[in-house]
Order: structure tokens, then C-alpha cells, then sequence
């Protein structure tokens, strides 16, 4: 999705894949919601290390979704995303991009930190206590800080 949550253009996702493959990734898309089922498809097929490259809103959307499905809801689905040898990347926002994402999904709890007008991961904060397995998380590299996109 992009900032406006309308969806990308495939044009933009082939430009995206493309610049990966250019880096010698290999690339796989999917739509499934929660990457932890993205993550056990993935390691289904390999056992080299797995990194997702997400949007700033898509990791918020990964501390906020509850897993109801899960009998461990938010811990368990955290824990089968990184239980695989797994890593997220996650690209900075502007500052409006975050605050319409926390504003249309009427979430609380979130504060950040802004440098020229952009959050990255490392300076987003939840609301306590899960900010502390949020920092466990940045700082034993499961959570990566991607460069912003040039534009």
C-alpha cells in the first residue's frame, strides 16, 4: 500500500523488484497480512536467512494487529516472525504518512521522534511495556533500518 493506503501501481512494484534483483536478491510478493505466515511459507523453501523490506506503517501495523487467531495473539505471532532466521528492514515515513496511519487506524500509544520531517524505526517508541520488546528487537538486529527511498 502506498502513504494514501491506495494500492501501488505495479509499475512501482516491478521498479521496486527490479532494483532488488539488481542487488542479487531473489524477490518474492505476497498479500498474505501477516508476515509471520509470509515467513513459514518463505523458510518452506530455503534456509538462508529471510529479510523483509517493509514501510514504517507495516511494521506498526505488526505491533498493533492482535493475532486473534493465535492461542499466544501478539507474542506468538512476533515470536513465529523471528523464530526462523528472520529479519526486518524497515523503511522510514514522512511524518504525515505515520500520523494518517495512527489517526485512520485510531491507534494510541505511539510516539516518535522526527528529523527533518521524517520517523525512522530506531525512533519510534510503543506504549509501555511492549516498547521494551520493541527495543530488544532494534537492537538484536531482527528489526534493520532501511535507507529512505530516493525520490
Amino acid at each position: 500500500m502506498s502513504a494514501d493506503n491506495q494500492p501501488r501501481a505495479a509499475e512501482e512494484i516491478v521498479e521496486h523488484v527490479q532494483a532488488l534483483q539488481g542487488l542479487g536478491y531473489g524477490v518474492m510478493l505476497f498479500r498474505a497480512r501477516e508476515l509471520y505466515q509470509m515467513s513459514e511459507y518463505a523458510n518452506r523453501y530455503t534456509k538462508s536467512r529471510i529479510h523483509f523490506a517493509v514501510g514504517l506503517s507495516v511494521l506498526v501495523r505488526v505491533f498493533e494487529d492482535r493475532y486473534g487467531d493465535l492461542p499466544g495473539t501478539l507474542l506468538e505471532g512476533i515470536a513465529r516472525l523471528f523464530a526462523q532466521n528472520v529479519r526486518v528492514s524497515v523503511y522510514p515515513a514522512s511524518v504525515q504518512e505515520l500520523q494518517k496511519q495512527v489517526a485512520a487506524a485510531r491507534l494510541g500509544g505511539w510516539s516518535w521522534k522526527e528529523i527533518d520531517g521524517i520517523v525512522s524505526a530506531d525512533n519510534l517508541h510503543l506504549s509501555k511495556p511492549l516498547d521494551s520488546l520493541y527495543q530488544y528487537l532494534l537492537e538484536a538486529n531482527f528489526i534493520l533500518l532501511g535507507k529512505p527511498a530516493r525520490g
